[in-house]
């Protein structure tokens, strides 16, 4: 009865009422769209797709520093006007299916199409003919993910001047053989991605926020994310979801660490998907210790399992004066390891030691201070804990 007065009691909303809806929400709405910067890397694209000789562009850069975003704002700024956009959909469930790139690009009968000389010939004439007369441009994000014969496609439409390929990918070394024999031929243009500067990233906050960040606010984000254009996005939706950043007397601030939320955890997780079980006890190692000297985890572990994860970019190695100190990159990486990492902590790390280093038992205070001074150096054995009494 007393829950059905409440319902009773409860007002109807009035059409009329404007929905009230937090600077925060429409905060995090913005840091989707938000744009700054990139000036010149979208003036090499709209210079190479001006150029003759030109049939192509390849933007090239560490995972999550903008690529896509750039991708998408190239097409409306650049692309849309005067060329016909293809937008590839290149990813692992289509990559072993012929054309399943361009699938929804070309005729139905393309489909189950046998890969061979004839089907590419037929699948540029279809593009060309759906362009109506403009220059197709073939927008491809994540280029490496391609089928054998959408990248195919894609190469001989470029050799032949038929279309303006536009793509995108991780690193130099996923770039497939054909887009860079491109590069190599002088028909495409090479355009490395470089993440924000301190300056791009608080344009960044300034837009998506409506008003000034505190100047301490930008230098955290931009130390903490390493100027990565999807983290910062992350990081600032988190901040904005618990309350931590706000606004005061017209500037936007922080309170506190940054927080970490299942969705921010859950992007370090899916970065750190299918490393070996070495590799994660050296993240353990610097999430609960770092920066360490390399040579703690290789001593520890294992010196390959270090070189992996740097070769990756998780791990940076960084030389002050005579030593050399590895830490995770970006640092904020630290702080939502322990979601991704379940072995990460005092404890875990403590049972993960090999011997002869492995403690007794673990105290806080011996694992927090006394332990990390000596491993920092990388010359210091970890002391034994003194025995149970």
């Amino acid at each position: 009865m007393r829950g059905t007065m409440l319902l009773e009691a409860a007002p109807v909303p009035d059409e009329r009422t404007p929905l009230y809806v937090p600077r925060s929400w429409v905060a995090m709405a913005e840091l989707g769209r938000a744009f700054v910067g990139r000036r010149t890397e979208l003036g090499r694209i709209a210079a190479a797709m001006r150029h003759p000789d030109l049939s192509g562009a390849a933007l090239i850069g560490e995972g999550g520093v903008g690529k896509s975003r750039l991708l998408t704002e190239a097409v409306r700024q650049v692309c849309r006007r005067h060329h016909f956009v293809v937008c590839a959909a290149a990813c692992q469930a289509t990559s072993s299916v012929p054309f399943g790139a361009f699938a929804q690009h070309l005729p139905p009968e393309f489909t189950g199409t046998a890969f061979n000389g004839g089907s590419l010939r037929l699948a540029a004439d279809a593009l060309i003919g759906r362009a109506g007369g403009r220059k197709p441009v073939l927008v491809i994000d994540d280029v490496h993910l391609l089928d054998p014969a959408s990248l195919a496609l894609a190469f001989q439409m470029a050799r032949r001047h038929e279309a303006f390929v536009l793509a995108a990918t991780h690193s130099a070394e996923a770039v497939p053989d054909p887009i860079t024999g491109l590069w190599t031929s002088g028909m495409a243009e090479w355009i490395e991605v470089r993440p924000f500067s301190r300056e791009e990233v608080g344009e960044v906050l300034e837009h998506a926020l409506g008003g000034p960040a505190e100047g301490m606010l930008v230098q955290r984000c931009w130390e903490a994310t390493g100027g990565k254009a999807f983290l910062l996005r992350e990081l600032v939706a988190a901040m904005l979801e618990t309350g931590t950043l706000a606004p005061a007397d017209g500037v936007w601030r922080a309170s506190g660490p940054f927080p970490v939320t299942l969705r921010l955890a859950g992007v370090v997780d899916r970065r750190l998907a299918g490393l070996g079980d070495d590799c994660r006890r050296v993240l353990e190692l610097l999430a609960f210790g770092g920066p360490l000297s390399p040579d703690v985890p290789a001593r520890l572990v294992s010196r390959p399992a270090v070189e992996a994860v740097e070769a990756l970019g998780i791990v940076e190695v960084t030389r002050l004066g005579d030593r050399e100190q590895a830490r995770l990159t970006p640092p904020c990486t630290a702080r939502c390891c322990a979601p991704a990492l379940p072995g990460c902590g005092r404890a875990g790390c403590a049972r993960s030691w090999p011997p002869p280093w492995r403690p007794a038992r673990t105290p806080a205070r011996t694992c927090a201070g006394s332990w990390r001074g000596g491993w920092r150096t990388g010359c210091v054995r970890p002391p034994r804990a003194s025995s149970p009494r």
